[in-house]
């Protein structure tokens, strides 16, 4: 059966996983891994992501580009046998690496690919409390712990974190051949400080008080009221006096005699209400002072319960924490 030369192509582009990808100069490696959560190093450098910011993950392509010449591949992933491989790339071209592990109980002490041992560290890592995720070199996948690392000689960094408690980070130094066990004593978040609400407490609001000048507006609106009442009906009876004749005397007199009566009735019932209104907001003010030191009394005990609980709350932090947030190194 023949194939034409596009088919081809479209044969190997889509079972390499490369694609439409353009290889550069340098060229490419590409790793498949049997296993999720591996480590890939190369010439000693943790490989993280991948060109496209991918994660190593399980049967996927993981690519990147490489400068050409002879570069050294480690993989390691916890409960397997390291991995190590020389691998060669020349300009424009693509290495290929199809990574099986074997796990370390096997009796097969070969791996898929050969593997000297003296190059790498063995890490055994633990954490208290027990399931926190441990984040090496900034990966962006964490492990959970327990776990045993292995990994190339030289500076990781790693990172330990648990829900409610802080992160701690180690940075290692670690030489080829080299068995060390690490211990995460994490430490507790600091609680957050203790409410009213959480005591079944509850502060008292206190009462706001009335100015006096409150009576004083309002005898001032009755003086408005009486002014109006000398300008409108009284004025009006003493032109009306002046002007018409004797017909009109009457009508001219009631008009003066109800603009004087109503404005000294509004002054005088403004003096009245102001003088009860004051009286009022006196008695409201002298009450209110009283009723509002005792809650001012009431509110200062609250806070004093509050900041005793909160420093029984801090000293109980403190003691349950004094010999945590640090790593233990168990064994050398």
């Amino acid at each position: 059966m023949r194939y034409s030369l596009a088919t081809l192509a479209i044969f190997l582009l889509t079972t390499t996983g490369l694609g439409a990808v353009e290889i550069p100069d340098s060229g490419l490696v590409r790793i498949r891994l049997d296993q999720d959560n591996a480590v890939i190093s190369i010439d000693g450098t943790v490989q993280s992501t991948d060109r496209k910011g991918n994660a190593p993950t399980k049967h996927v392509w993981f690519i990147l580009p490489m400068a050409q010449g002879v570069h050294t591949l480690t993989l390691s992933k916890a409960g397997y046998r390291p991995i190590e491989q020389s691998v060669t790339v020349g300009p424009k071209e693509v290495a290929t690496v199809d990574v099986s592990f074997q796990p370390e109980t096997a009796g097969n002490s070969s791996s898929a690919i050969s593997f000297d041992s003296t190059k790498f560290a063995e890490v055994h890592v633990f954490s208290d409390p027990a399931g926190a995720k441990l984040r090496l070199d900034d990966a962006k996948q964490t492990i959970e712990l327990p776990a045993q690392l292995t990994l190339a000689g030289g500076e990781h960094t790693l990172e330990v974190s648990s829900t409610g408690y802080e992160e701690l980070t180690q940075q290692l130094m670690l030489n080829s051949g080299e068995i060390i066990s690490l211990r995460f004593l994490l430490r507790e978040n600091q609680p957050f400080p203790i409410s009213a609400e959480e005591l079944g407490l509850e502060f008292q609001t206190e009462i706001p008080l009335i100015d006096e000048k409150v009576a004083d507006k309002l005898r001032q609106q009755f003086y408005g009221f009486a002014e109006t009442f000398a300008i409108i009906p009284l004025t009006q009876g003493i032109i009306a006096r002046l002007i018409v004749g004797e017909d009109s005397k009457y009508e001219a007199n009631a008009l003066i005699i109800a603009g004087v009566g109503l404005t000294g009735g509004s002054y005088l019932l403004g003096r009245i209400l102001s003088s009860r209104k004051r009286s009022q907001i006196i008695q409201h003010n002298e009450r209110a002072a009283q009723e509002n030191l005792l809650a001012k009394k009431y509110n200062q005990d609250i806070n004093r319960i509050i900041r005793e609980k909160n420093a029984e709350a801090i000293d109980d932090w403190e003691q349950k924490n004094r010999r945590r947030g640090r790593v233990e190194i168990l064994n050398k």
